[in-house]
């Protein structure tokens, strides 16, 4: 698999733990593969605006307060965890938006290829999936960053935060931002 992270961060002596996106494709009437989102973690929060956070004092969560889940992967799927600095500025439609342009199915990547040897075809691909997850993860780490400290933009924060306390607030929220992403490839495929 290869995997990429990318983080923005102010000093803090807690780090949030992080929600996560499964991506998966799946062929549509065209016969392309279209990208979809087969599953997503809940907010892990005690109240809103306030994440689970693991640290060193007392007060922290500790990590067996965690969610865990498990879930079969597929070739191709694409797993991008990230920070509350990513999910409250980010919406989910965007970071599809970006797997979709950064990242490419395996079907399409290789018989774009076909014309390489098999041999350099393998550490080719591999160098491929990795700039391309990296290039991902640095995208999506840049959208947070800018949606954080635009304060006209509507984000999933302003919506949270307009609904949570009935009145209307606009911008991004900053915070710490860290992203990975994921795309599993299956070595025996």
């Amino acid at each position: 698999s290869s995997s990429s992270s990318s983080s923005s961060s102010s000093s803090s002596s807690t780090s949030n733990t992080a929600p996560y996106l499964l991506s998966k494709d799946e062929s549509n009437d065209d016969g392309k593969p279209q990208r979809f989102i087969a599953y997503r973690s809940p907010p892990q929060e005690h109240d809103f605006g306030r994440p689970f956070q693991l640290g060193h004092h007392e007060a922290t969560d500790k990590p067996s307060d965690a969610m865990l889940s498990t879930f079969f992967l597929e070739n191709d799927d694409v797993i991008v965890v990230g920070t509350d600095g990513l999910w409250d500025n980010v919406s989910e439609k965007e970071i599809l938006a970006v797997i979709e342009n950064r990242i490419k199915s395996s079907s399409a990547s290789t018989s774009s290829s076909s014309s390489s040897s098999s041999s350099s075809l393998g550490s080719n691909q591999a160098f491929l999936n990795k700039k391309e997850v990296d290039a991902c993860a640095k995208e999506l780490t840049q959208k947070a960053f800018e949606h954080a400290n635009d304060r006209s933009r509507t984000t999933p924060y302003s919506l949270a935060a307009t609904e949570h306390f009935d009145m209307v607030y606009n911008g991004g929220k900053k915070d710490d931002i860290t992203v990975l992403v994921c795309k599993i490839k299956n070595r025996y495929q």
